[in-house]
């Protein structure tokens, strides 16, 4: 597990430079138990040496055994810095031992969920990725639990589902496209939960640049379309009653003119082929995504499907429509044509519950895409293009 990437993205951590001495461990006789001081207690054991480890186990020892009788949470508090202690000291075993006897503790507290998070992590030592990946994922979907959790050599204080996004990070770290995704989200300007914003906005730059080419031939064909105008008024006055002639005699007119009508479909289609591209790298990196709580204004939760931004996304390709329409069209067409493609987008997105944050993009790459035909024409404009 890399622990570059884990540090990252922890929310809750609290270094500590070296291991508490046992007099230091008079806090655990207060009454309630400071729970910041046991995240506290638990990093410096996390990184105590061995010899440390085994002073501090001993010590704890003898206070869960006075502190059976003085409370359950003093018992149950040193009962886990203990198991953390031994555990570090090198003797596993013992330490599965006194996490399993914390965690059968009725009724469940912050401690014995502590102590059941780490029983199950122990367990998955010597399994493979895949295995692992799945047994965090269902952990992430059950009830959130308050507690402890090691996640590398550092504990954080929490819920269940945050340490299983956690260590779902950390297994995917090493991935290539995990890391550069990473990289993006680490320089954003944005508030964590808008972060993956600059992840989208670099992801729809680097497309439209690869697409730029179709751009400007879809703008040179547009203003050339402009230009015609009035041939194609002419034809519908001569064609009025024959809709397959003037269809006919419309496409030799733009064959004449060198005019390729379906270059804006191609760039359309690139742009579908590269949201469903996206909707599998980003798949992985979703993970960051929830750990941070990412959402989009209203959108409380960008990993999951929202009915409220594929309107929105409907809204943006109206309007886009109507701003470049070519002659050809007459505004209903460019209704009844957006209400059609984003009830069908819609129904898929909704079978298959595309995430939030495909649609984010998608507008993304709407938008930046009009704004540079909006460039582009205004260039070609200015030398006479």
């Amino acid at each position: 597990m890399s622990n570059k990437h884990l540090v990252l993205s922890l929310a809750v951590l609290v270094p500590v430079s070296a291991a508490p001495a046992v007099d230091d461990l008079k806090w655990l006789s207060t009454d309630p138990i400071p729970l910041e001081r046991v995240t506290q207690e638990l990093n410096a054991i996390a990184k105590a040496s061995c010899q440390e480890a085994r002073a501090l186990a001993t010590a704890l020892r003898e206070i869960r055994e006075n502190g059976a009788k003085a409370g359950k949470e003093r018992a149950q508090a040193s009962t886990l810095l203990e198991a953390a202690a031994v555990e570090v000291a090198g003797d596993d075993d013992s330490a599965k031992a006194l996490y399993e006897e914390l965690r059968l503790l009725k009724p469940q507290t912050r401690y014995t969920v502590s102590a059941d998070f780490r029983m199950q992590v122990l367990g998955l030592n010597g399994l493979g990725e895949k295995t692992v990946g799945e047994v965090f994922t269902a952990m992430r979907k059950k009830p959130p639990l308050d507690g402890w959790f090691r996640v590398d050599d550092q504990w954080i204080q929490g819920t269940t589902r945050e340490a299983a996004l956690h260590m779902l990070v950390g297994l995917r770290g090493n991935h290539a496209s995990f890391g550069f995704l990473q990289y993006l989200r680490s320089r954003s300007p944005f508030p964590r939960p808008y972060a993956y914003i600059m992840v989208l906005l670099v992801l729809t730059l680097a497309t439209r640049v690869l697409v730029l080419p179709l751009l400007i031939r879809g703008v040179s064909a547009g203003r050339r379309l402009a230009k015609l105008r009035p041939e194609l008024e002419h034809l519908r006055i001569v064609y009025a009653g024959d809709p397959l002639a003037l269809q006919q005699a419309t496409m030799e007119l733009y064959r004449s003119k060198g005019i390729n009508i379906f270059a804006g479909c191609l760039s359309a289609l690139l742009d579908l082929v590269f949201v469903i591209w996206a909707l599998v790298v980003m798949s992985d990196f979703s993970v960051q995504l929830s750990l941070d709580y990412a959402r989009f204004f209203w959108v409380t939760d960008v990993t999951r499907f929202s009915s409220s931004i594929v309107l929105c996304f409907s809204f943006v390709m109206l309007v886009v429509g109507l701003m470049q329409r070519n002659p050809m069209q007459t505004v209903p067409q460019v209704f009844l044509g957006t209400i059609v493609a984003s009830g069908f987008i819609g129904l898929i997105s909704w079978y298959w519950a595309w995430p939030a944050y495909v649609f984010v993009l998608w507008m993304m790459q709407v938008l930046v895409g009009s704004i540079l035909q909006w460039m582009i024409k205004g260039v070609q404009r200015v030398v006479g293009g």
